[in-house]
């Protein structure tokens, strides 16, 4: 073997060897700006600062300075039934320093500080939390690039999750209604007096179940689904919380009437249909919808009674979600 080819060898596997172990010690730290919080607003700016002290490691020898900002959908691949596909939909950079050629490095034992900001345009989909392993889900990070000068050289990243939601006012809520009756004439009828609800908190809904033959009505039970569509992949609906209603066990009665409440849990995204297709293939918008379930089990063949509510799930600016 040549001594160049044994050269090209050794640098290729000190590369390939390089983990992230050995940046473990790299001091950067990014902070938001004043008036934001872990939850940023779609249609709004996400800005902060990237501070970092250069002087442990002075030979890392650093020349430019970028910030990334990525939103990346992740989908299980329905057809192969094997794998995971993820795609970027947004990919934003900023320049934080830029050296002028490979040995214009930045200056060792000093503090720096580097402000940056990305406008973040109204119709990007939320972020959507991993339910399941088949389960659809986006995520949005900032991503800090700190270039080194050589192909052998790796860069320094540094990568913090940002959550970015659509906030809403609690205005123009509606009442929403369903009524289904079973082959045994048992009727169940649900109202949802506002529906529009708020992450972190509680919501109320009327049930009234008439039950003329007092047949046996094992379990009623509630959940709050969150339905994932478009954007080039197959619907998935997943359970963002689910309970029982009953609290008596078995119920005979010929009447049921009564008010219960659902917490909607903080891992649950806001409702949205985007009114264009940004950046998602197939030419379909990305669309998060929620439903109210209700699921009466009833004694009896073919005899449940189930009932999908529409509701809207919005985040205000009194939403705690770190």
């Amino acid at each position: 073997m040549s001594r160049a080819m044994q050269q090209y060898l050794f640098l290729t596997l000190m590369f390939l060897s390089s983990s992230s172990s050995e940046f473990s010690t790299f001091d950067a730290k990014y902070q938001f700006a004043e008036q934001q919080n872990a939850t940023v607003w779609a249609g709004g700016i996400i800005a902060g600062t990237v501070e970092y002290a250069h002087g442990k490691h002075p030979e890392w020898n650093i020349t430019n300075v970028s910030v990334e900002l990525f939103g990346k959908v992740s989908y299980y691949d329905f057809f192969t039934k094997t794998s995971r596909r993820t795609y970027d939909f947004l990919n934003e950079r900023l320049m934080l320093r830029s050296a002028s050629d490979s040995k214009d490095l930045l200056p060792e034992f000093r503090n720096y500080s580097w402000p940056f900001s990305f406008r973040l345009n109204k119709s990007l989909p939320p972020t959507i939390e991993k339910m399941s392993y088949t389960s659809t889900y986006v995520v949005y990070y900032i991503n800090f690039v700190f270039e080194r000068p050589g192909w052998y050289n790796k860069n320094i990243e540094k990568r913090f999750n940002v959550n970015i939601q659509h906030s809403m006012p609690l205005t123009n809520a509606k009442k929403v209604e369903q009524q289904k009756t079973n082959r045994n004439g048992a009727h169940l009828h649900v109202i949802l007096h506002k529906n529009i609800v708020v992450v972190g908190k509680t919501f109320s809904f009327e049930i009234n179940l008439h039950n003329p033959k007092k047949a046996s009505v094992y379990r009623i039970s509630a959940a709050l689904l969150q339905i994932v569509s478009g954007g080039g992949f197959a619907k998935k609906t997943a359970t963002l919380h689910e309970q029982n209603l009953d609290r008596y066990g078995l119920f005979r009665a010929e009447k049921l009437q009564q008010q219960f409440k659902l917490h909607v849990p903080l891992k649950a995204a806001s409702t949205w249909v985007a009114n264009y297709t940004y950046g998602f293939p197939k030419n379909k918008p990305f669309i998060v919808r929620h439903n109210l379930q209700i699921k009466a089990y009833i004694r009896g063949f073919l005899t449940n009674i189930r009932l999908q509510l529409p509701l809207t799930i919005i985040y205000t600016n009194e939403t705690q979600t770190d």
